[in-house]
């Protein structure tokens, strides 16, 4: 697709665009040639009638419009005709050939394949983690694989599994993930740490939360302060430092992330911890008293029985 464009999500693997075909009369024409890669299209608003070679050479006269998703081939050339005058307004996630093979195999796209409450939900989450002012890629990449995946399995349901890993139990998988990102918690991409571990990326990413019973970005958030506050107890007094190297975009979303996480700011724990010095009971006495230590604490375990 083509028309103003606006980069939601960048990367060599995936990325996400949001684009305007501005359709200036009721039957304009537009020729369009596709990206360099694969392409899931979501209209948002407005409609158009697609004609051409979308995938595999296969020529095709598709309607498009916000209850369906379009899927595009590499190079794909079109002609693109807008019934009404408005236009239309679409969001596009872009995979690599390399990504989409990892999924299950680029040959055999389908055309066009209904839009599920599925794919309308993870659709919707993904525009707001991109357009958030601390847009966090992992999420954002984590979504956008699912949204494409949960696309394709409406046309050929079971196909989409494939490059689940088989020849490894699914807790050490699940486990050298978690050592992966605490060995370097500024890992910012599924495809990458996919590629560290040998597996398909929206697997990985799927697998995760079903061992952990989180996501991975959830995951590297609570690890990234876990790692932050350890470093502000260790008497580290420069934060942004302390935000770069952790990852996070600078000291003040560090700051928003902590805030909004645990309730405290990096400023105030390392405050806390500096008029608490003393004996560990008179420190953990003050604590508890200054309703800190609950914040810090885990939530409280399950019985055995329970």
């Amino acid at each position: 697709m083509s028309g103003a464009t606006q980069a939601l999500l960048t990367g060599a693997d995936v990325s996400v665009t949001s684009i305007a075909c501005p359709g200036d009369g009721a039957t304009s024409v537009q020729e369009l040639v596709g990206s360099s890669m694969y392409e899931l299209c979501l209209v948002r608003s407005g409609s158009f009638l697609l004609r051409g070679s979308v995938v595999e050479g296969r020529a095709v006269e598709v309607f498009a419009d916000p209850t369906v998703c379009l899927f595009g081939a590499p190079e794909n050339v079109v002609e693109v005709t807008h019934p009404r005058p408005g236009g239309d307004l679409d969001t596009c996630v872009f995979l690599s050939e390399d990504v989409l093979a990892s999924l299950g195999g680029v040959s055999g796209l389908p055309a066009l394949s209904p839009r599920t409450r599925e794919v309308s939900w993870l659709h919707r989450r993904l525009l707001a983690l991109c357009w958030r002012a601390d847009t966090d890629s992992l999420a954002a990449e984590e979504t956008a694989l699912a949204l494409f995946v949960a696309a394709l399995e409406q046309a050929e349901p079971g196909r989409w599994h494939a490059g689940r890993p088989q020849a490894r139990d699914r807790r050490r998988l699940a486990d050298e993930a978690r050592a992966a990102l605490v060995a370097d918690p500024t890992i910012a991409r599924v495809v990458d740490l996919a590629q560290m571990l040998g597996c398909s990326p929206h697997h990985l990413s799927r697998l995760f939360r079903e061992e952990t019973g989180h996501a991975l970005a959830q995951f590297r958030t609570a690890l990234r302060i876990e790692l932050a506050l350890e470093r502000v107890m260790q008497g580290e007094h420069n934060l942004a430092r302390v935000a770069a190297d952790l990852g996070f975009a600078d000291h003040a979303h560090l700051t928003r992330t902590m805030r909004r996480t645990l309730g405290q700011t990096p400023s105030a724990m390392r405050a806390l911890i500096s008029s608490h010095r003393g004996s560990p009971s008179a420190q953990r006495s003050r604590l508890v008293g200054s309703g800190a230590l609950q914040a810090l604490a885990p939530p409280p375990q399950p019985n055995a029985g329970d």
